[in-house]
């Protein structure tokens, strides 16, 4: 703000990540956690772009990403124990699975996201990830970070979001509002136009109201239970009516 300058604010971003890992160092064992650790970062940002429908094994996964299965000297508890290091310190943050937007069939860590907004940008810009793929994931870790804000205010339901799978396509986010028991599918990611599982979810009754959070919309009812957003009021929504 003093510098009204986006390139001093990135390099200062950058000083900050470095002050935080040579910080968190301390706390490992030997050479190679270390240079794990250092690895995390950007191998967490690869595992948002590749949009799968998530990990029942979400370590082993990161792991593959980080070692390429060339190299079995970092076990997989030291991996966790990182992970669970960078949760611990309100870095990254879980979403979970429902299979056909199911809550009482979840899986649970099967996705990450960043809880900080500039660092998520910093890393998948790192990752490799052009300007549109970036926007898109901004966004919705934009709408993860309020809703996990939700969650611990006990106004939705569960102990992280969560996203949704069903008959085979997939909803960014299905979430269960304590306040009145109903139940929202959320799609949000940038430039993306109304999907066919969304309309699925939304007609065959497993939501009870469908919001599409974008970027080029000044909001408004689309048609009955269907809503658009503009993904910078996302704060606005209460999930209780």
């Amino acid at each position: 703000m003093e510098t009204k300058d986006m390139k001093k604010c990135k390099e200062e971003l950058a000083n900050i990540i470095r002050i935080f890992v040579n910080e968190s160092e301390r706390y490992f064992d030997d050479i190679l956690e270390i240079n794990l650790f250092e690895q995390l970062f950007p191998s967490i940002a690869q595992s948002m772009i590749k949009e799968s429908k998530g990990s029942s094994d979400l370590i082993s996964e990161l792991s593959k990403i980080i070692f390429k299965n060339e190299s079995d000297r970092i076990t997989k508890k030291s991996v966790n124990q990182a992970i669970a290091w960078l949760y611990r310190s309100h870095i990254i943050g879980y979403c979970d699975k429902l299979s056909e937007c199911n809550f009482m069939d979840v899986s649970y860590h099967s996705r990450f996201y960043f809880r900080d907004i500039g660092v998520a940008r910093h890393f998948l810009r790192i990752a490799g990830a052009d300007q549109a793929t970036v926007d898109g994931i901004i966004n919705e870790n934009f709408v993860y970070f309020y809703l996990e804000r939700l969650i611990r205010e006990s106004k939705l339901a569960g102990t992280s979001p969560a996203f949704g799978v069903y008959k085979g396509g997939e909803i960014d986010f299905f979430v269960r509002s304590l306040e009145n028991d109903k139940d929202y599918a959320i799609e949000v990611k940038s430039g993306k136009n109304i999907g066919k599982t969304a309309n699925m979810i939304l007609k065959d009754g497993k939501a009870d109201c469908l919001y599409l959070f974008k970027g080029d919309t000044r909001g408004g009812c689309v048609e009955k239970k269907k809503y658009t957003v503009p993904i910078y009021l996302m704060g606005r929504i209460t999930f209780d009516n």
